[in-house]
């Protein structure tokens, strides 16, 4: 059995710490995930955008340019069916 996670993120002003937080929930997940699994990243218009500098193998990464268009729900929405399809 193959798992997937669908994880949506967003840095700015508001929520300086998005980035770190995302890290840190990624490593915790390679961790602890004894299952097979993918990670479907999609990054909600972060500003910056998420940073390859976390050094993270295996991620899907999908950034949204403007979330105003679908709003959160439609990350997620992303997010479920990239994982969906995978």
């Amino acid at each position: 059995m193959k798992v997937g996670f669908a994880i949506v993120t967003h840095q700015s002003d508001i929520c300086p710490s998005g980035n770190d937080e995302t890290f840190e929930f990624i490593k915790s997940i390679q961790s602890t995930v004894k299952y097979d699994y993918e990670i479907f990243l999609v990054d909600n218009q972060s500003t910056p955008k998420y940073s390859q500098d976390y050094n993270i193998d295996g991620i899907n990464y999908t950034f949204i340019e403007d979330q105003s268009i679908a709003g959160v729900t439609g990350a997620w929405n992303l997010g479920i069916n990239l994982a969906a399809a995978a």
